[in-house]
């Protein structure tokens, strides 16, 4: 009678820390960040600098950001993620560039396959265009990851001054829980797999940054018909410069990195937690103690 009695007190104690895990654990942060590079970071740029070029922490070739003008550096960022850059001011100067005309290969993988992505918090989605990530000078053909006017993200590629337009767009949501919220952060991505005669080898990503998020949020898969196979361009972040166009993201920028592979839902800033220790703890007494329960009543 006694072993019962206190098998039921100490179940009552589990099932109270159990509790107590499971309340601890969802109070937790579910946001993974920053970014460290893995094999499959070409270039990630965390924009943590108060002034002076934006280091470049990816494993392929180096390269450092220049921050034009207009621009503002060690602005805060989403918690735990240091800091950012500001784009909110309607001037080309504001913005970070690779000053390096580059091949599209330092900024896809094999086969053309790759995953451009950014944290970014704006004060609007429709009205103007705002640049994300754009490889785009003088030279004919050029590549834009964007904010669209009519409130769509969109990857525009045009491979030289003769080729049409590729790409697609996908709508930005306005209701349910990856509804756009002014000056609120969010994380924008496209993806590719560079399998040009495949069909919905385009995504797109449109996820609002929040403890509550475990996986990202698909908004639309399409299909590129081409990969990017343009001339050397530089690379331009939150806009781009070129014949006196203003395209300026209208706020802040931060954790951008470019990825050689298609990286999946569950391949961001987000995941689903693991049990916290507590519960585990509990879970296991409580089997002990079951046990030894049972021996006793035999």
């Amino acid at each position: 009678m006694k072993t019962q009695k206190l098998l039921m007190m100490l179940t009552f104690v589990g099932v109270g820390l159990i509790a107590l895990g499971v309340g601890v654990n969802s109070a937790e942060a579910t946001i993974i960040g920053p970014y460290t590079a893995d094999a499959n970071t070409l270039h990630l740029y965390h924009f943590d600098e108060d002034s002076g070029a934006v280091v470049d922490s990816g494993n392929g070739t180096t390269r450092n950001l220049t921050v034009g003008a207009q621009a503002t550096q060690g602005v805060s960022a989403f918690a735990g993620f240091g800091k950012a850059l500001d784009t909110d001011v309607a001037n080309d100067a504001a913005h970070a560039r690779s000053d390096t005309a580059t091949a599209i290969s330092e900024w896809t993988g094999a086969g053309g396959a790759f995953t451009w992505e950014a944290l970014i918090k704006t004060g609007a989605i429709t009205g103007e265009s705002q640049q994300i990530i754009t490889r785009q000078d003088s030279t004919p053909g050029f590549s834009q990851f964007r904010i669209v006017t009519e409130g769509e993200l969109s990857l525009v590629i045009r491979n030289s001054a003769n080729n049409g337009n590729v790409g697609g767009n996908a709508v930005i949501p306005t209701t349910g829980d990856h509804a756009f919220v002014a000056d609120e952060w969010f994380h924008a991505a496209v993806s590719y797999d560079g399998n040009e005669s495949g069909t919905d080898n385009l995504e797109f990503y449109w996820t609002r940054v929040q403890d509550s998020v475990v996986t990202a949020n698909l908004i639309g898969t399409l299909t590129l018909s081409q990969d990017i196979v343009s001339a050397s361009h530089k690379t331009y972040f939150a806009n781009r410069v070129n014949g006196g166009n203003d395209e300026n993201l209208q706020g802040v920028i931060d954790e951008v990195r470019i990825s050689s592979i298609v990286r999946g839902p569950g391949d961001f800033i987000f995941f689903i937690p693991e049990p916290s220790t507590l519960v585990l703890l509990a879970v296991g007494g409580l089997m002990l103690l079951g046990r030894a329960g049972w021996r006793r009543r035999r």
